[in-house]
């Protein structure tokens, strides 16, 4: 008699809304179904079974079998099948692409009490305000060949990071990188405080920006007593003024709310201003949320209240607060996967820091990650003397949930391609093989519940 079990990628999500339903998402196979209270409980409280003791039809249980809830392979067995699912995964993704950044300068004109800046403003103030030259640029142009030659693979998308990329002082600079992207078929975003989009009126066109990514942090007076410019102090006027500029450029803009306990409160007073402004009707704006985390134990500031997610996830329900927050993608994969009848898109790494993400900074260094520009030991190379890699980049673009052993175990794994690299470096005293998980499961169950919510609504199940 053949022997089945539950598979260890089943994913059962108890629906809040409807006692008695639950939510099967299998990890492996993509598979997502509403099921009775019966069947999880059954799948829960019996370790091993044959089709002669199972308590409902055999057409569930032929279900069950077909979507990969219920299994014959043993757990080592599913553990290698991910592992080499993984691997293809990882390898599909190098595929897609080389995305290539540019970190203007390190320096900026706020004073925000979290930023990782932070952390790596002790090289001091020459170091900060080194800026790209001309020369520079055209390396870094030059080096972007170099790692891709054919063209037609990178992403036509560069963006603008920093510090501050978009700062008065920057203008002649940007104004060159992006006269001379444009040029070669490449457009731009921007990660910019908003603060002097107004000195960039010319070149912030659609033409050039396609996206701005802009943060506000709650109403006038929150706002101003977190980001606060160095010599004005208050920036909130400022900058909601500047997003309409981009607006009217018809360039999309996306606002993005740092929350912590503090102000998570802020968000439906920000959402009436955007409403009130005529924002919210724009459909190049969008706005949502992302939870802030301290990663430098020595930022201690009395306007900022960290909390873990799964804290944050329940004071966001509890608030009943609609707005993304950083959810990375999952929501919109779940309800795709029920309109469209299909099964679940997975991904084996977490973003493209692990397969083809490139950001050359002013002082000659590639980076990865985002999160961890400006610190020469998380650099993979060098671009100013000629394009030169060095052991990082192997163990950044290595990395997948397969040979990651904490995440080739887990059934949440291609769900959440094993977490932020550069929060698990940080946290984990720099282990590319370990895993720094955030909260994911509490995450996976609240995004499950939202979806359903609009699933029901929407008469889709």
């Amino acid at each position: 008699m053949k022997q089945y079990r539950r598979s260890s990628y089943l994913i059962d999500v108890d629906l809040d809304m409807e006692p008695g339903k639950h939510m099967f998402i299998h990890g492996y196979t993509g598979a997502i179904d509403v099921v009775s209270n019966k069947i999880s409980e059954f799948l829960k409280m019996t370790p091993s079974f044959d089709e002669d003791n199972i308590e409902f039809s055999k057409e569930t249980f032929d279900v069950l079998t077909a979507r990969g809830y219920v299994t014959q392979k043993t757990k080592e067995e599913e553990y290698d099948y991910i592992s080499r699912l993984a691997a293809l995964l990882h390898r599909d993704s190098k595929r897609y692409g080389k995305s290539f950044m540019f970190l203007v300068s390190y320096d900026c004109n706020f004073r925000c009490p979290y930023c990782y800046e932070a952390g790596i403003s002790g090289n001091g103030r020459s170091w900060s305000r080194k800026t790209f030259t001309k020369e520079l640029v055209d390396k870094a142009y030059d080096a972007m060949l170099e790692i891709e030659p054919d063209r037609e693979k990178h992403h036509k998308t560069i963006t603008l990071y920093g510090g501050e990329p978009l700062l008065k002082e920057n203008v002649e600079i940007v104004r060159y990188i992006v006269n001379k992207g444009t040029e070669l078929g490449y457009n731009f975003h921007a990660v910019t405080n908003g603060h002097d989009l107004d000195y960039y009126k010319d070149i912030l066109t659609l033409e050039s920006f396609k996206f701005l990514q802009i943060t506000i942090d709650g109403d006038r007076e929150m706002h101003d007593s977190r980001r606060f410019h160095y010599e004005t102090g208050k920036s909130f006027d400022k900058v909601f003024a500047n997003i309409k500029l981009a607006l009217d450029n018809n360039v999309r803009v996306g606002v993005r709310f740092n929350a912590d306990a503090n102000n998570y409160m802020e968000i439906p007073k920000l959402e009436k201003l955007f409403k009130e402004a005529g924002y919210s009707d724009n459909k190049n704006f969008s706005f949502n949320a992302a939870l802030l985390q301290n990663e430098n134990p020595e930022n201690i500031d009395e306007n900022i209240n960290y909390v873990r997610r799964e804290d944050f996830n329940r004071m966001y329900k509890e608030a009943g607060l609609n707005i993304s927050h950083q959810d990375y993608g999952l929501y919109e994969k779940l309800i795709s996967a029920f309109r469209n009848n299909k099964c679940i898109r997975f991904h084996s790494i977490f973003c493209g820091v692990q397969s083809g993400s490139y950001i050359f900074d002013p002082l000659g260094d590639i980076h990865t990650c985002w999160d961890m520009v400006g610190i020469k030991k998380y650099a993979i190379g060098t671009y100013s003397s000629g394009l030169e890699w060095n052991e990082n980049l192997k163990d950044w673009h290595g990395r997948n949930i397969g040979n990651t052993p904490q995440c080739s175990h887990c059934k949440y794994a291609l769900l959440c391609g094993g977490g932020c690299l550069g929060k698990t470096l940080k946290k984990k005293n720099d282990d590319f093989k370990a895993s720094y998980c955030d909260g994911y499961a509490d995450t996976v169950r609240l995004m499950a519940n939202k979806a359903y919510g609009e699933i029901k609504a929407a008469n889709i199940i």
